[in-house]
């Protein structure tokens, strides 16, 4: 039986529950408006030169000559840059990620281009057209409500994903073996419908067998060279040129 956003209002979670995610694959060309549609645009990185290429182009895809060359690119602190140049940048840059058809999700974001997370590049969708996840927490303080909005959001995008989300009452890699599911949403045909789980549900939950395992498996991947860079310059160029494409199209509609 589904559940309403009443019923979903008086679900407890924790400050930062884990999030697994099961579901069909979908094409890469599909992964590709997946992860440019629920990127956070500011695409923020500890590697400067990565991050600075993928803004260029991802900024650059749907020409703005009236707005300068580098538009989106804060001057930093220190300059000269007043309140008004700063708003018209911001405004600009909410703008441009609208005709980008770029989602507004509180929680349920995918980090794929890059991140700075000790994990590295992380999501429920990858580039492959692979869609799960494991070992990884949402929050702070998510609301069930606000989850099921999240993937309502994106049921209505991408009406050809079909997948099970499981939010936790524990964080991911830390339960002590009694950890449970809190919540489940299915996504399909384009609808989001949230759920009690089932002992199906509990029984998919991983466990890791110690905080020691959960912490190696991070530090083994902070070793990895560009660890925080989730795809070529090519691929993205060419996924975020599609996505420009199919925006545009819809727009002129």
């Amino acid at each position: 039986m589904s559940l309403s956003e009443e019923e979903l209002d008086k679900i407890s979670l924790i400050k930062w529950p884990g999030c697994d995610v099961d579901g069909d694959p979908v094409t890469p060309e599909q992964a590709d408006e997946i992860l440019v549609r629920t990127c956070d645009a500011d695409l923020s990185t500890n590697d400067r030169n990565f991050e600075k290429a993928v803004m260029a182009i991802f900024y650059r895809v749907i020409p703005k000559p009236d707005w300068g060359e580098y538009w989106w690119v804060d001057p930093g602190y220190g300059s000269h840059e007043d309140i008004h140049a700063r708003r018209t940048r911001w405004d600009r840059m909410h703008a441009y990620q609208e005709e980008m058809g770029i989602l507004d999700l509180a929680y349920l974001d995918n980090a794929r281009v890059c991140s700075a997370y000790i994990g590295g590049p992380n999501g429920w969708c990858d580039w492959d057209g692979q869609i799960g996840q494991r070992v990884k927490n949402i929050g702070k303080w998510p609301s069930a409500v606000e989850v099921f909005k999240d993937w309502q959001r994106i049921a209505e995008a991408f009406p050809f994903l079909r997948l099970t989300c499981r939010l936790l009452d524990h964080e991911a890699g830390h339960s002590d073996g009694t950890g449970q599911v809190a919540v489940v949403y299915d996504v399909a045909d384009g609808k989001a419908v949230a759920r009690m789980p089932t002992d199906k549900d509990h029984s998919l939950i991983l466990k890791m067998t110690s905080e020691e395992d959960f912490a190696s498996a991070m530090i083994a991947n902070l070793q990895m060279p560009n660890r925080e860079q989730g795809v070529s310059l090519d691929r993205f160029r060419a996924a975020c040129q599609s996505v420009a494409k199919k925006m545009t199209a819809t727009k002129d509609v």
